[in-house]
C-alpha cells in the first residue's frame, strides 16, 4: 500500500481533502484485487472534484457496491470475492489525517469476525494493553432475519467462495458474512443465519474471561434509550466527548442497512424465522438464555 501511495505521488501528504482521496485510493486495490486500475489518474480526478461515483462509471464498476450509493439493490449477485467486505463505505466527509495527539486515543477494533479471536487479541496482539470489551447483543429473532436479508441482498455482504452452496432460499456462489466452526453448504438459509448468530455469541461468551472489562449492550437498549446507552458505552471505553458522535445519537445515519430500519421487522416473516428456532440445537437454547433473551414479547 506504501509502494502504491508512492507511485501516484501521494507520500507527502497534506490537508484533510488529500488524506480522504488517499484513503479512498488506498482502498481500491482491496475492493477489486483483480482489476488493474489507474490509480495516478482516479487521483488526479478524485483532487479535481470528480464525484466518486462517475468514475467508477468510467471504469466499468457498478457504484451499488458502495453503501453511499445504493439507492436500490443490484438485479443479481455480484459474484467477485473481495477483500474488503462489500457494500463498501465511502471516506466519508468528516474523516482527517492523523495528528500526533491521536496516537493516545482509543484504538476501536469492531470487526465481526473477532468475535472468534478475542483470546487472540488478549494474549497476543494486544498482551500489554489494557483491553474493554463492549459486547453488543441483540434477539435471535431479528438478527437472524436481518442476516437472511443480507444473504439475499445482490449487492453486498459476499465474503467467502466456499464451493457449491445448495441452500434453500439463496441463489448466490459466495457465502456471506462470517464462516462460523461447523459452517454447512447445504441446508435452510434461515437456520444458517440463526447458526452464525449462535456461534458468534457463543464464541465471545467463551472468550470473555480472557478480559477484566467487559460490557454487555443490548441493541434494544440502543433503540429504546438511545442517550443513556450511549454514554454508558463512552464512559466505559474511556473514549470522550464527540461532537460528531453526539450528533448521530441525535439523529442516527443508516449505515449497511439491507431495508429501512423498523422495530419488530423481524415479524414479518415470523413463521419462517420461528420455524429455524424451533429447529435450533441446545447450543442455541444456552446461548438465548445467558444472553437473556427467553421472552419473546421482548423482541424488537
Amino acid at each position: 500500500m506504501t509502494g502504491l501511495l508512492a507511485e501516484v505521488g501521494a507520500t507527502e501528504r497534506s490537508g484533510d481533502r488529500t488524506h480522504r482521496v488517499d484513503n479512498t485510493l488506498i482502498r481500491l486495490p482491496l475492493q477489486f484485487p483483480d482489476r488493474e486500475l489507474p490509480y495516478k489518474q482516479i487521483r488526479e480526478k478524485l483532487l479535481k472534484g470528480v464525484p466518486f461515483d462517475e468514475i467508477l462509471k468510467e471504469f466499468g464498476i457498478s457504484p451499488l457496491q458502495y453503501d453511499e450509493y445504493a439507492t436500490q439493490d443490484a438485479n443479481s449477485p455480484f459474484e467477485t470475492e473481495t477483500i474488503e467486505d462489500r457494500p463498501f463505505v465511502s471516506s466519508h466527509s468528516h474523516k482527517r489525517g492523523l495528528t500526533v495527539d491521536d496516537f493516545e486515543r482509543t484504538l476501536v477494533l469492531k470487526a465481526s469476525g473477532d468475535a472468534y479471536r478475542l483470546p487472540w487479541i488478549r494474549e497476543q496482539l494486544f498482551p500489554e494493553t489494557d483491553v474493554k470489551v463492549v459486547h453488543l447483543t441483540r434477539n435471535p429473532a431479528a438478527s437472524t432475519n436481518g442476516l437472511y436479508d443480507g444473504w439475499r441482498l445482490n449487492r453486498g455482504f459476499q465474503t467467502y467462495n466456499v464451493g457449491d452452496l445448495d441452500l434453500e432460499g439463496y441463489e448466490g456462489s459466495l457465502w456471506c458474512y462470517d464462516l462460523p466452526p461447523g459452517w454447512i453448504s447445504e441446508g435452510k438459509l434461515i437456520d444458517v443465519c440463526l447458526m452464525q448468530w449462535t456461534q458468534a455469541h457463543r464464541h465471545i461468551l467463551n472468550g470473555r474471561d480472557a478480559f477484566e472489562d467487559v460490557l454487555r449492550v443490548r441493541f434494544e437498549d440502543v433503540l429504546t434509550d438511545t442517550g443513556s446507552t450511549i454514554k454508558e458505552i463512552v464512559e466505559f471505553t474511556n473514549l470522550g466527548e464527540s461532537a460528531l458522535l453526539s450528533e448521530n445519537v441525535e439523529s442516527p445515519n443508516k449505515v449497511m442497512t439491507t431495508k429501512e430500519p423498523r422495530h419488530a421487522r423481524w415479524r414479518d416473516r415470523e413463521d419462517l424465522v420461528k420455524s429455524a428456532l424451533n429447529r435450533a440445537n441446545e447450543t442455541y437454547t444456552k446461548v438465548a438464555e445467558e444472553l437473556e433473551y427467553t421472552e419473546e414479547s421482548e423482541w424488537i
